[in-house]
């Protein structure tokens, strides 16, 4: 039934709103355009009557709280209902699943650009402490829901950023703040990412205090802890070393660990210019074989690049280039010999060094396949390079690689790469791996069609069709994939 408008008269097709001030259906008026002639019509009784009507609803009267202590309230009233209203919008569920989390995220979201938005108004006094606040709960929420997308996550850190900026640009009670911080960071699992430096310059002699006592009381209460609980009580540790300008402090706890961490103590001696204690931390983490190219181990880890530029500066020509060499046969990476011809041209010896590694790498592939060899000439983009070495010695674990360069150009060896794998995917009866042998075989076939090969490769298909006629599966996974019979 159609609804009626006073007087008896059909009301006007409504639209959702917030799409804009279009006319509606048949000339009618937009939601806009009614709900402007409406509010427009009411004097300023009429319009505080409805403002407390709905004020009702929790949600519009925490805004209106907070549109009104902003105007005009103080910092502590701002504050209050700043941090009502997080705690009102971020609280604590036992689960969210996939879309909740998401809708979830989406409203913290909403708050932190309203709080960031009275913090560039000024306001960092009253956002303090609801960023404070929404830092822990989103921390506790992060801790136990579906977070895959790292959005909530993402959110913590948004908010604990701001909170460091409202501290710096306010002028909060250091003494609680000190409290505060070594209360957060004691029960952190390591997120969101905090440090004694955002903070350091805002304490006095008493913060500062009450930050050590609390750090210590920490270490007490881990005393026996097991390595991995006592990873951020290093942490801070380090820190308050490093605020000191302690930096055997610093080394001595960075050592205490199950493996010294061999980068951040290199980069600590350096800064200190301790030339001949760097040099021999380098030559600790050799022996130990503590170094990698691989970015995420870091700390443990010395990269290749401080090893041989600490041996290079030091004079030590050869340390540099049999590292380097050491290097590349621990991992023949393309990294790796990346490292060792920057080190051989830095020493005059680029070509020598270049023979060296393709001279090892042949032997290698004389024994195993020519993997390594087609990396490093995929690599250079030398595909014609890295088809022969195929051809000689096999790809290897680089035939996949190696077949997708090869297929605009050398269509027939690029289908011929498949064979080995499969032929180790046919050996066993096994219904999982049928519709991948299937879309192999259809490459296969496509392949060499371009290469003018196609009849040959379709009588193989149907000698691989009669040959497993006694696997009902793998003959439906060839014909989903539309190979012959």
């Amino acid at each position: 039934m159609t609804p009626r408008a006073a007087g008896g008269q059909a009301a006007p097709t409504r639209r959702r709103a917030g799409r804009g001030a279009r006319p509606g259906p048949g000339g009618t008026a937009s939601d806009e355009d009614l709900l402007a002639g409406f509010l427009n019509g009411l004097d300023a009784d009429a319009l505080r009557g409805l403002l407390r009507e709905f004020a009702t609803d929790a949600g519009i009267r925490r805004a209106l709280l907070v549109r009104a202590a902003a105007s005009v309230g103080t910092d502590a009233d701002l504050a209050a209902t700043l941090t009502a209203s997080v705690k009102a919008t971020l609280t604590l569920p036992r689960r969210l699943d996939r879309r909740q989390s998401t809708a979830y995220a989406a409203a913290a979201a909403a708050l932190l650009d309203e709080l960031e938005g009275h913090l560039a108004a000024g306001r960092a006094d009253a956002t303090r402490e609801p960023l404070q606040e929404a830092a822990v709960r989103l921390r506790k929420v992060v801790m136990n829901v579906y977070d895959d997308a790292g959005l909530m996550g993402a959110c913590c850190q948004r908010a604990a950023d701001l909170h460091v900026r409202a501290c710096r640009e306010g002028a909060p009670n250091v003494l609680r703040l000190a409290k505060w911080l070594t209360s957060f960071r004691t029960s952190s699992p390591g997120w969101p990412r905090t440090d004694l430096a955002s903070y350091a310059d805002l304490f006095d002699e008493r913060a500062m205090a009450a930050y050590r006592a609390g750090i210590d009381a920490y270490a007490v209460r881990l005393s026996g802890a097991r390595e991995w609980d006592r990873r951020m009580l290093h942490q801070l540790q380090v820190e308050l070393a490093d605020h000191d300008g302690d930096v055997d402090g610093a080394i001595a706890i960075l050592r205490s660990r199950e493996h010294p961490a061999y980068d951040e103590i290199l980069e600590r001696l350096d800064a200190a210019g301790r030339t001949d204690d760097a040099l021999a931390l380098v030559d600790e983490a050799v022996r130990a074989e503590r170094y990698s190219a691989r970015a995420q181990l870091r700390g443990h880890w010395l990269s290749p690049d401080a090893v041989s530029d600490h041996y290079l500066a030091a004079g030590r020509v050869d340390d540099a280039l049999a590292f380097a060499r050491t290097l590349l046969v621990k991992d023949p990476s393309t990294t790796s010999l990346a490292h060792l011809l920057r080190v051989g041209s830095e020493t005059g010896t680029a070509a020598a060094q270049k023979n060296w590694a393709t001279s090892w790498a042949r032997d290698r592939a004389s024994r195993s396949s020519g993997d390594v060899l087609i990396d490093w000439a995929l690599a250079a983009g030398d595909l014609e390079e890295a088809r022969a070495v195929a051809l000689e010695f096999g790809a290897g674990a680089q035939w996949s690689q190696l077949s997708t360069a090869l297929e605009a150009t050398h269509p027939k060896d690029a289908a011929d790469l498949h064979r080995p794998r499969l032929a180790d995917d046919l050996r066993y009866p096994d219904t999982r791996t049928y519709p991948e042998i299937a879309e192999r075989l259809a490459t296969m076939l496509q392949l060499y069609a371009r290469a003018g090969l196609a009849d040959e490769f379709i009588a193989e298909i149907r000698g691989i069709r009669a040959q497993y006629a006694n696997r009902p599966s793998l003959q439906l996974a060839m014909d989903a994939a539309a190979l012959p019979r």
